[in-house]
């Protein structure tokens, strides 16, 4: 292990690691994302579908495993949030007052369109959930608009890193061997940003 990390085999294809990921393991990275893993959901779903371009998972399953793994992480945030568990009044209170406040005027007639909205914009997942929970929008609504709102954004977004690979690629075939390095860094850099600034703008 030593002499391969030294000659750089390990270091230059980092992208090895993720062949071997399992669909548990996807499932597993989506839901965590952008909480223990401090890195965007949207990110998360570009990698996926760079690593699927490549072969290493199945475009299709991946897509499936995606939208479920969204799906489980919005239902189990609303359960929390409905039942008043500590963990989310405790999410709740780090949201800023006037972002809580425009969920909470939007959220009951329109539930979808909101819900759809903050998916895209880094740091607000959390939020539709937790104010859904909190106002107490009914169940079957809620998980009805979850599954429509992730179904469009999750292919969406898996499809956009997917053929994003077949454009980027021929632009630096000429360092063939770090070409997934320098993807993988781009992408997780620019969710870190992303991420260090959602919070600071919604979050106390």
């Amino acid at each position: 292990m030593t002499s391969l990390i030294a000659d750089g085999t390990l270091l230059a294809d980092p992208i090895q690691y993720f062949e071997g990921i399992s669909y548990l393991g996807i499932f597993l990275v989506v839901i965590l994302s952008g909480y223990i893993i401090p890195v965007p959901e949207d990110i998360i779903m570009l990698i996926i579908g760079y690593i699927a371009a490549i072969h290493a998972v199945n475009l299709s399953i991946a897509i499936v495993v995606s939208v479920l793994a969204i799906i489980f992480a919005d239902f189990a945030l609303y359960y929390l949030s409905f039942h008043g568990f500590k963990l989310a009044v405790s999410f709740e209170k780090r949201i800023k007052a006037n972002i809580v406040n425009w969920y909470i005027g939007h959220m009951k007639e329109r539930t979808f369109l909101v819900m759809f909205v903050s998916r895209f914009i880094p740091g607000l997942r959390v939020v539709s959930p937790l104010v859904a929970g909190m106002i107490k929008i009914s169940q079957p609504r809620f998980i009805f608009n979850s599954i429509c709102s992730a179904c469009i954004y999750v292919p969406l977004m898996i499809l956009i890193g997917f053929f994003f690979h077949s454009k980027i690629t021929p632009l630096i075939s000429a360092v063939e061997s770090t070409k997934h390095a320098l993807f993988i860094i781009l992408v997780v850099g620019i969710g870190l940003l992303t991420a260090v600034f959602a919070r600071k703008k919604f979050f106390t």
